[in-house]
């Protein structure tokens, strides 16, 4: 593992998102090295830090939580709301936090600019030597805009080529990015945090019935989720429960379509929803379930090349998995794992064969092992090491 590390991490995701895959690397990474977040959702320009002192209303521009330093960037160049000079801003306080930091830390192995987000490409045009780029591909980010989409291509074909190790969560990640850019992409494992599923606690705050067999989700309810496949099982499945744990939430970024229709599935007496839960909780939320489902809408290319994170969440817990056709779970490694179907009348013979079949131990201890081999320290480790061997 890297040790002692300088490393900065522009953030470009906002705190409430479910998937959490940036705090689970830092926290992993700070154990050894030293970790600086930038939240790029809430910079402020210095009339607003004039403004705030003033009020007597200041605001720390720097928190340290659990060995991670989380920095609110400074906006130097009024007019930010204008993009352009957004960017210029962004950048600047990029370059000018890199000299500081590389004045202030003396000898670290390594100065790593961690970057995740295409949309923050911008931040890394001009290069100081000294810093090595980490590109760390866990998503295929798109837009349902057309030009927005082709200005998401130029970001993430300018990340693969001013950084000097690409690593991917996925094969399908792997191969599309790929097809931007010649320059080699390394698989390394997805990450899930083993420690937040070792304990199985009591559940007081929701009440699971158990008079059926249930189906259950747990992740964001949104556009992402195929409605039309749904609405089908669900009207015509009364003899089973469909369960959703987790926060309703739109993402204009993913599609403009609305989810008013989801709510009026949350309508049938064979629905529940729950809304987002303690983390603590969700091992226990998962083991009352009889299958788990991930129903995601693959018309969608952010959809359909994604990884989902609680794929690992639903193995640890020794669960079968019925899901749309995403390309990422039609690989070998899942045969007999993960079920697949297009359309409701396939999920509907895969919810019962399951169901008529008791699952299996030997399924059990491979779901098990998967998850275990893909937690965070894995991911963290086989990243390091390909790091270290590419220098």
């Amino acid at each position: 593992m890297i040790h002692k590390a300088l490393i900065i991490i522009p953030n470009h995701q906002s705190e409430n998102e479910v998937c959490d895959f940036l705090k689970q690397t830092t926290q992993v990474l700070s154990q050894h090295n030293y970790v600086y977040i930038i939240d790029y959702t809430s910079g402020l320009s210095l009339k607003e830090i004039l403004l705030q002192h003033i009020n007597g209303k200041k605001k720390s521009l720097h928190v340290k939580k659990r060995k991670i330093t989380h920095l609110t960037p400074i906006y130097l160049i009024p007019f930010r709301r204008v993009k352009f000079i957004q960017k210029i801003n962004m950048f600047l306080y990029m370059y000018l936090l890199e000299i500081a930091l590389f004045l202030t830390h003396s000898s670290p192995s390594h100065r790593i600019i961690w970057m995740f987000f295409p949309q923050l490409s911008h931040l890394i045009q001009v290069k100081i030597p000294q810093w090595k780029i980490i590109y760390d591909i866990n998503d295929f980010y798109t837009s349902p805009n057309p030009r927005e989409n082709t200005r998401l291509a130029k970001q993430k074909k300018l990340l693969l080529r001013k950084s000097e190790n690409v690593f991917a969560i996925s094969k399908s990640l792997k191969n599309k990015y790929g097809k931007l850019s010649n320059k080699k992409i390394s698989l390394v494992p997805q990450g899930f945090s083993v420690q937040n599923f070792s304990k199985i606690k009591k559940l007081k705050e929701i009440n699971i019935p158990q008079d059926k067999p249930k189906i259950g989700f747990v992740g964001q309810i949104s556009q992402r989720l195929d409605y039309k496949l749904l609405n089908n099982l669900i009207t015509n499945n009364p003899q089973w429960y469909f369960i959703f744990i987790g926060p309703k939430n739109f993402n204009q970024d993913i599609t403009p379509k609305k989810n008013r229709q989801l709510n009026e599935i949350f309508n049938y007496p064979n629905c529940l929803w729950f809304d987002r839960q303690p983390k603590a909780n969700i091992p226990s939320i998962i083991n009352k379930f009889d299958i788990t489902m991930i129903p995601y809408d693959i018309s969608l290319d952010f959809n359909r090349y994604c990884y989902p994170m609680k794929v690992f969440e639903y193995f640890y817990m020794g669960k079968p998995v019925i899901s749309t056709p995403i390309e990422e779970l039609k690989q070998h490694k899942f045969k007999n794992l993960i079920k697949t179907g297009d359309n409701h009348r396939q999920w509907e013979k895969h919810i019962r064969d399951t169901l008529n079949k008791k699952w299996s131990k030997e399924n059990k201890n491979k779901q098990k092992k998967m998850a275990m081999d893909n937690s965070w320290e894995e991911k963290i480790k086989s990243i390091s090491v390909l790091f270290q061997l590419n220098q």
